[in-house]
C-alpha cells in the first residue's frame, strides 16, 4: 500500500515535466539536466534503508509516467488513462494480498529462525562438514530476510538479530570442529564426534522455539564441552587452536553467563 501510495505521489511530478518543462526544452542536454535534479535526490534517498521504498516508488512511478520516447508527444487523456490503470493495478495487488496471505510476518520470522535452528540441527550431525561459503551464504541471506519481518511483528529486533549471529557463529564454529576430527582416528577425536549429536539434540529443541535448554540438557551439554577442553593438552598441535576455538565458540553462545572452565594446566 505504501507503495501504492508513492506511485500516486510520482504522477503530479511527471505531469510537471510533461506538460511544463518538456515544452520549453529540446535536445538531449537539456533533457539530462532537467530530469537530474529528480533523479539525483531520489537515487540518494534509495541508499538509505528509512526511505529505499518511497524512493523505488517514485522513481519507478516517475519513468513510467514520464514513458520518454525521442520524439516529444504529451496527451493529457492519454496520460491519466495510462497512470489510473497503473494505480489501479497496484491497488487489486494490494488488496488480493490482503485477502489471501496466510502467513503473517511474525509467523514468516519465526519459520525463517526455526529454520536456521533446524540447519544447525542437521549440520551438527552430517557425517561430513558442510562447505564454508555456502554455511555463510545461506545463513546470511536467511538473516537478511528475517530482520524486515522481525521489524513488522514488532519484535525485539536486536535480541533475535543478535541470536541468528550466535547461530551463523556456531555453524562455521561447528565446521571447524568437524574439519579438525576428519582423519584422526584417535580416542580423543572419537570424544569430540560424540559431541556433536549432543549439538544437534539442543539445536533441535530451539528450533520448537525454546530459548533455553531444558537445565538437565543445559548441564549435560556444557559438562561435555568442559570435558572436551580439559583434553586439549593431548591434541596434535596442528590441529589444537582449531579445536580450541571452534570449542570456545560454542560454549560462549550456548551458554554466555556460564563461569569460565578450570584447567590444570593451559597450553598456548
Amino acid at each position: 500500500m505504501s507503495y501504492t501510495i508513492w506511485t500516486v505521489a510520482s504522477l503530479p511530478i511527471a505531469a510537471i515535466y510533461l506538460f511544463l518543462i518538456f515544452p520549453a526544452i529540446d535536445g538531449f542536454p537539456m533533457l539530462a539536466a532537467s530530469l537530474a535534479p529528480s533523479f539525483l535526490v531520489l537515487g540518494y534517498q534509495q541508499a538509505n534503508p528509512r526511505h529505499a521504498l518511497k524512493a523505488l516508488a517514485l522513481v519507478l512511478g516517475l519513468i513510467g509516467a514520464l514513458d520518454l520516447q525521442n520524439r516529444f508527444s504529451a496527451d493529457f487523456a492519454s496520460f491519466i488513462n495510462a497512470n489510473a490503470a497503473a494505480v489501479v493495478g497496484l491497488a487489486a495487488a494490494f488488496l488480493a494480498v490482503r485477502t489471501f496471505r496466510s502467513v503473517t510476518a511474525k509467523r514468516a520470522a519465526r519459520r525463517l529462525l526455526r529454520h536456521g535452528w533446524v540447519d544447525l540441527a542437521i549440520l551438527a550431525g552430517a557425517r561430513q562438514p558442510m562447505n564454508r561459503e555456502r554455511w555463510l551464504g545461506v545463513m546470511l541471506d536467511r538473516l537478511g530476510l528475517v530482520v524486515p519481518r522481525l521489524a513488522l511483528s514488532g519484535t525485539d529486533v536486536e535480541a533475535e538479530a543478535g541470536r541468528s549471529l550466535a547461530a551463523l557463529q556456531m555453524g562455521l564454529d561447528l565446521l571447524d570442529l568437524k574439519s579438525s576430527v576428519v582423519g584422526f582416528d584417535d580416542q580423543l577425536s572419537k570424544n569430540l564426534e560424540s559431541l556433536t549429536p549432543k549439538l544437534s539434540r539442543a539445536f533441535r529443541w530451539f528450533a520448537t522455539g525454546n530459548s533455553e535448554l531444558h537445565p538437565t540438557e543445559a548441564r549435560a551439554l556444557l559438562a561435555a564441552i568442559d570435558v572436551a577442553l580439559r583434553e586439549h593438552g593431548a591434541w596434535e598441535p596442528a590441529i589444537r587452536r582449531t579445536r580450541l576455538t571452534a570449542l570456545v565458540g560454542l560454549r560462549r553462545a550456548l551458554f554466555p553467563n556460564a563461569q569460565a572452565p578450570s584447567f590444570d594446566r593451559v597450553t598456548q
